[in-house]
C-alpha cells in the first residue's frame, strides 16, 4: 500500500496523518505527489500501527 491509500482508509486529511505520526505536513505531501517515495520499513510501521489500532 502507498501512504495514500493507507491515509485515504482513515478518511484522515494529510495534516491529520502527518500529525497522527509526527510526520510533517511537506513530507507526506512530497511523498502522495511523487516527489520523494517513503520508506517501504515506515509503510510497514504505519500499516502496522493502523491495524493495531483499528483505524483500518
Amino acid at each position: 500500500m502507498t501512504t495514500k491509500e493507507l491515509r485515504n482508509l482513515t478518511g484522515m486529511p494529510q495534516g491529520a496523518f502527518g500529525e497522527y505520526f509526527g510526520i510533517p505536513l511537506r513530507t507526506i505531501q512530497n511523498w502522495e505527489g511523487g516527489q520523494r517515495q517513503c520508506p517501504e520499513y515506515l509503510l510497514r510501521l504505519i500499516e502496522y500501527k493502523l491495524k493495531s489500532e483499528v483505524l483500518i
